[in-house]
Parts: structure tokens; sequence; C-alpha cells
């Protein structure tokens, strides 16, 4: 089985060739994608160029762990509320729409030059398209999402999940009126926007002529002009 990662440990070999058997630009992006739904994020590791690996890691483990105290909160407010105001303060969007570490993501293709590819993709099948850029790293495609913000962007899902499990403690404790919140769910709205505000804050906000209805991680590619 062909060595598959994206250390420079290539020696005397020419950095632009490829192993033979090495995973295609779009075969990479599409394990990255996989790898992300399984929650397998050091897995990734060696289908990213490594001075960026470490930034998507440790983005996406935020972002899952904000997905995490989302999912906690619904089922805390279904239980003590109802069914209905679950669905009305559910804050998963917030990381619907990351790159190809998006929910819903569709290669669409894979264009090779040289030691560089470029894979387009749509997110939620919207237009326009994406694209993710890769490039040669001892002998293998590797993922190069280019610089960004990442430690800023980890701590807004950070700070997000802490304010989301503080509405959960509020709501577990006797500081918050329940049945007020049955009656008036816009209280329970206003709640979780303040405890999210400083987090949002944070989170840049969507490429100019996306759709996109929340912002995109700075490790994510770009839409495609």
């Amino acid at each position: 089985m062909p060595h598959v990662g994206c250390s420079d440990n290539s020696g005397n070999k020419s950095k632009n060739a490829v192993d033979p058997g090495a995973p295609t630009p779009l075969e990479t992006i599409a394990r990255l994608t996989e790898l992300r739904k399984e929650g397998r994020y050091d897995a990734m590791r060696p289908y990213i160029v490594p001075e960026r690996a470490g930034d998507v890691v440790v983005t996406l483990v935020a972002v899952q762990d904000f997905l995490n105290a989302n999912e906690q909160l619904c089922a805390l407010v279904r239980q003590k509320i109802g069914p209905g105001l679950a669905a009305t303060i559910d804050q998963g969007h917030h990381a619907y729409r990351l790159g190809i570490f998006s929910r819903s993501v569709e290669l669409l293709d894979g264009v090779i030059d040289g030691n560089s590819a470029v894979v387009t993709f749509t997110v939620d099948g919207q237009l326009p398209a994406r694209t993710a850029e890769l490039r040669v790293v001892g002998g293998q495609w590797c993922y190069d999402p280019g610089p960004g913000d990442a430690t800023r962007l980890a701590k807004a899902f950070t700070m997000m999940a802490d304010g989301l499990r503080k509405v959960a403690g509020e709501l577990k404790s006797d500081r918050v009126d329940i049945e007020k919140m049955r009656t008036d769910p816009e209280s329970l709205a206003k709640l979780v926007a303040a405890h999210l505000k400083a987090g949002v804050q944070m989170i840049p906000p969507p490429p100019i002529g996306s759709n996109d209805e929340q912002p995109q991680t700075p490790t994510a590619s770009n839409p495609a002009p």
C-alpha cells in the first residue's frame, strides 16, 4: 500500500512527483469530507499540508464541541419547555457551511496544473461553486486551506459552546421562568442570543457574492469566481 502523508520526507525525489497509487486531488478532498463526518480529526492530518494541519484540526474540534453543546441544549429545551421550541433556538447553522468541511458537500471536478490542483465543489447544492486548493508535498496531494486566523475562529466556537452551556445551566436552575418561556418563546431566543453574541461577532463574514447565511472558516476555500 502506498504511503499516505503530507510530510516532505521524499529524499532526492522531485518535490513535484506524485507517488504511484497516491490519492488524486478529488480523492484527497473526498477522504477529508468523510473523516469530518466520522469525527476523526487527527486522521485528517496526512491529507493536509503540514503547516496548516494543526489549525484545521483545532478548529474542527472546537466546531464539534459547539455542535455537541447545541444538541444538548436542544434536547433540554424539548424536555423542559416543549419540542416545538427546540427548533427555534437551534444554532447548528453556524457550523453547517465551512468549506469542504460543511454539512453537505458535493465534489464536482479536479484540475491538476503541475504540482498544484484545484477541486471544485458546492455546499448544500448552491452556486457559486467553491474551490479547494491542493499541492504536492512528499509525493502526495495535500489540501492547502491557505492562511487564516484559525485561533480566532476556534475561540469563537469555544465561546459559543460555553454560551450554550450557560443557557442550559440556567434552564436547569431556578434562575429563569420556564412557564414564561412556554408562553413567550421570544424570551428564550433572546436568552440564547445574548449568550452567543460575543462568539458570533468573532466569526468572519461570508465571502462577498456567496449566499451563505453564516460565516465561513478561514481554513476553507473561497467561492469560485
